[in-house]
């Protein structure tokens, strides 16, 4: 049986965690969204890394899973007086945000270089 291929690209920037979704998060891969979510925890936990950038500028859609993820990763985040970040919103995305109140959480930007300096200042 292949393997499906990973949700998300982890990088890091300084003391960023940058995610960048490389598929839809939709509720058919709850299974791997917690799990890479657990790797994407693991580094926010350690001493190196205060604040997360979202990329979604792959992705179309995010379900509520997505969502209960983002919202787990900014309890950490703010735990370490961390920011929280996101770009490369579809229109979908967007919509989604707005109507959950959460653009009044986090800046939601047009580019990956918009994001981290919405973190970093």
């Amino acid at each position: 049986m292949a393997s499906s291929p990973k949700l998300f690209e982890i990088s890091q920037q300084d003391d960023i965690v940058i995610v960048t979704a490389m598929r839809d998060l939709s509720e058919f891969v709850y299974e791997a969204l917690e799990s890479e979510a657990a790797d994407v925890l693991a580094l926010l936990k350690g001493e190196h890394c205060r604040s997360v950038v979202f990329d979604l500028s792959p992705t179309d859609y995010c379900g509520s899973t997505a969502l209960g993820l983002f919202l787990k990763l900014w309890k950490q985040t703010r735990a370490n007086n961390g920011k929280m970040a996101f770009c490369g919103l579809s229109a979908n995305e967007h919509e989604v945000f707005a109507t959950m109140k959460l653009d009044s959480l986090w800046p939601l930007c047009d580019t990956l270089d918009e994001a981290l300096d919405a973190v970093r200042g």
